[in-house]
C-alpha cells in the first residue's frame, strides 16, 4: 500500500484537534480567525493542508497567556525575537521540545536562513525567516504566531511518516501489512528506537534493540509509556472492533499511536529530569543551586550509580551551567542551567530536540497569570511570588536587589528581562536557570561537543579522567560548601528583548502628521474666527460711520 504522506499529516492533525470537540474556550482567549492563518499556512505548506479549526484553536488558547504578558509594539504585535521567544517557551512547556531554529543562542547571533540554505535540519528555520520576512515590518499578532506553531508542528508530524516507514523497513513488514498485536508493539518499540538511539540501517537497529539497556537503561519504563499508549488506543476503538475476532493493526492505526507518543514522550520522559534534579539538589545542602565540581563528579562514583555525571568542565561552561565567581570556592555547577543543558536531551531529531523541561517556565506562567502585563511594581511581584504553590522565603537581601532593579527602570521592572530572569534564579535558585549576558554561551549537544574536540572515544575519556582526578583532588574540593556560593554571579547587567518594530516609526510619523494637521487647523480655524470677527468690526464701523455722516449733513 503506498502511503500519501500529505493525507496522513491530515489525519495526525484531526488526531491531534478530536479532543477538542464539545469544549468551550474561556471567552477571554480570542477568537480565531482562520480565513487570515489558512492562506499563511497555504503559502507554507500548500493548499490542502489539513490543518483543521479546532487544532488551530488549541494553539491559540495555549498561546494566548504568553501573548498578553509579552511587550508589543504600538500596534499590539510582537517584534520578531519576543515571537522566537514565544515560539520557544510554547514548545517547550508542551513538548518538552527545543525546535531547531528558534534555540536561545540563535536569538543573539541573530541568524537567518536563506532559500538556498534548505537542508533538512535547517527546515524549521527556514519557516521562521520566511514568516519574518512577512511579518517583521509590523509584527506578529497572536494569529501569526498560530500560524508558526502550526507549520512547524505539520513539519514534525510530517517526520513522524518517516520513522513509522523506517520502523515497518527494519521489522520487514510491507506498508500494507496487517499487523498482530505483538506485530503492532514491534514497531512501536523500533520506532522509539530509531527516535532516541538514532537507527539508520537494519544493522544498526538490530543492535540497538539487542543491546536496548545499555543504551537506554530505562527502557523498561518506555516500555510501559508505549503499553499505555497503545492500550489506550486499543480501548477508544473497542467499540467498533468486533469482540469475537483478535484486533489486529495497519499502518494507520501506528500513525495514530505514534502521533500521541510524538506529542507525550518529552513531557512524559522529564522524570529522569526530575531524578537527576532531585540526586544533585540533595548535594546542594544550603539551597544555593550549585553543586561543587568535585562532588558532581564525585556522584559518578557514588554507591547508588543511577546517574554519571562526565561532562568535561570546558562543555559545562561552554553550556552556562559553570559558576566561576569564587576563587576561594572554586568551580561549581548551576543545577537548573545543567539540568536543561543540551547535553541532557534526551534525543535529536531533524527537527527538534527533546530536552528536560525547564520548571522556571511554570514560575513565569504564573507570574503573567497574576499580573498579565509585561512590566510590573515590586508591589505586584511580590504577593504574585507569594501565590505559588510552594513559594520559598524572599530574604530582605532579594527585596532590596528586586528594589535596585526597580530603581534601574524607574520603577517598572519588565518581566521579561535579563535583571528580573537573574532575581528570579536568586529566588528560586534550583529551578530557574542562570540568566547569561547575551554571547557569553554557546550550547552544544554531546555529539556537537564531541565533533568539536575531536579524537577517538578512548582519547576522550582518558581526557575526562585526568580532568576527574585532577578536580577531586583539588583544594577546593576539601573545602564546605559556601550559604553564598554563587553571590558574585549578580551584576545589573540588563539585557531587553527590542520590542518596536519598523512600523513604529511610519505610525509615529502619521501621528507625528496628524499632529502638525491638527494644530494647522486649529489655527486656521481659529484664523477664521478672527478674520470674521475682525471683518464684521469693520463692516460695523463703516456702517455707523456713514449713518452718521448723513445725519450731520442733513
Amino acid at each position: 500500500m503506498a502511503v500519501n504522506m500529505r493525507f496522513m499529516l491530515v489525519l495526525l492533525l484531526d488526531v491531534a484537534s478530536a479532543d477538542l470537540h464539545g469544549q468551550g474556550f474561556l471567552e477571554k482567549v480570542p477568537k480565531v480567525h482562520t480565513s487570515s492563518i489558512r492562506s499563511e499556512l497555504d503559502g507554507i505548506l500548500g493548499l490542502g493542508h489539513g490543518v483543521s479549526q479546532e487544532y488551530l484553536a488549541k494553539i491559540n488558547s495555549t498561546l494566548f497567556p504568553i501573548f498578553r504578558a509579552l511587550p508589543k509594539n504600538s500596534r499590539g504585535h510582537l517584534s520578531t525575537p519576543i515571537m522566537r521567544y514565544a515560539i520557544r517557551r510554547y514548545f517547550s512547556s508542551s513538548n518538552a521540545w527545543i525546535v531547531k531554529g528558534f534555540e536561545e543562542h540563535v536569538d543573539e547571533t541573530n541568524s537567518t536562513i536563506n532559500d538556498m540554505d534548505i537542508v533538512q535540519s535547517k527546515v524549521p528555520g527556514f519557516i521562521r525567516s520566511a514568516l519574518e520576512q512577512r511579518f517583521q515590518h509590523q509584527g506578529f499578532a497572536l494569529n501569526d504566531m498560530v500560524s508558526m506553531v502550526a507549520a512547524l508542528e505539520a513539519l514534525v508530524f510530517n517526520e513522524v511518516v518517516r520513522g513509522i516507514m523506517l520502523s515497518f523497513y527494519f521489522n520487514s513488514f510491507k506498508m500494507g501489512a496487517v499487523l498482530s498485536k505483538q506485530q503492532m508493539s514491534e514497531v512501536l518499540d523500533s520506532y522509539l528506537i530509531i527516535e532516541v538511539l538514532g537507527s539508520t540501517d537494519i544493522e544498526q537497529h538490530a543492535h540497538h534493540k539487542e543491546h536496548v539497556y545499555e543504551y537506554y537503561p530505562n527502557w523498561d519504563n518506555a516500555k510501559m509509556f508505549l503499553a499505555d499508549i497503545s492500550g489506550s488506543y486499543v480501548f477508544a476503538r473497542h467499540t467498533t472492533a468486533n469482540p469475537f475476532k483478535e484486533q489486529d493493526y495497519v499502518f494507520e492505526d501506528i500513525f495514530r499511536m505514534v502521533g500521541r507518543i510524538t506529542k507525550e514522550y518529552g513531557p512524559w520522559s522529564n522524570y529522569e529530569c526530575h531524578s537527576m534534579k532531585e540526586y544533585l539538589s540533595g548535594k546542594d545542602i544550603h539551597g544555593t543551586g550549585r553543586v561543587k565540581l568535585a562532588d558532581f563528579y564525585g556522584a559518578s562514583a557514588d554507591e547508588s550509580g543511577a546517574w554519571h555525571f562526565t561532562e568535561p568542565s570546558a562543555h559545562l561552561r561552554q553550556s552556562g551551567a559553570l559558576d566561576e565567581s569564587s576563587s576561594y570556592l572554586g568551580p561549581q555547577v548551576i543545577i537548573p542551567n545543567y539540568i536543561t543543558s543540551m547535553g541532557n536531551c534526551i534525543s535529536s531529531q531533524p527537527y527538534f530536540s527533546i530536552c528536560c523541561l525547564n520548571d522556571c517556565d511554570s514560575i513565569y506562567e504564573h507570574i503573567e497569570d497574576e499580573i498579565g502585563s509585561p512590566n510590573a511594581t515590586l508591589s505586584q511581584i511580590l504577593p504574585a511570588v507569594e501565590t505559588l504553590p510552594s513559594h520559598p522565603n524572599i530574604s530582605q537581601n532579594l527585596i532590596n536587589k528586586l528594589k535596585d532593579v526597580a530603581t534601574i527602570h524607574g520603577g517598572s521592572i519588565p518581566l521579561h528581562g535579563r535583571l528580573f530572569a537573574q532575581w528570579l534564579h536568586f529566588a528560586f535558585p534550583r529551578d530557574c536557570p542562570y540568566p547569561h549576558a547575551p554571547g557569553t554561551t554557546s550550547p552544544k549537544t554531546q555529539m556537537e561537543w564531541r565533533d568539536e574536540i575531536g579524537g577517538t572515544a578512548q582519547e576522550r575519556r582518558d581526557m575526562l579522567v585526568r580532568e576527574v582526578q585532577q578536580h577531586k583532588e583539588s583544594m577546593y574540593s576539601k573545602r564546605d560548601p559556601s550559604p553564598d556560593a554563587g553571590a558574585g554571579m549578580w551584576t545589573f547587567e540588563e539585557s531587553l528583548m527590542e520590542f518596536s518594530t519598523p512600523s513604529d516609526a511610519q505610525d509615529a510619523t502619521w501621528a507625528w502628521s496628524l499632529r502638525i494637521a491638527c494644530h494647522l487647523a486649529v489655527v486656521l480655524a481659529f484664523g477664521s474666527v478672527l478674520v470674521r470677527e475682525a471683518y464684521s468690526m469693520y463692516t460695523n464701523f463703516y456702517s455707523a460711520k456713514k449713518g452718521d455722516t448723513k445725519k450731520y449733513s442733513v
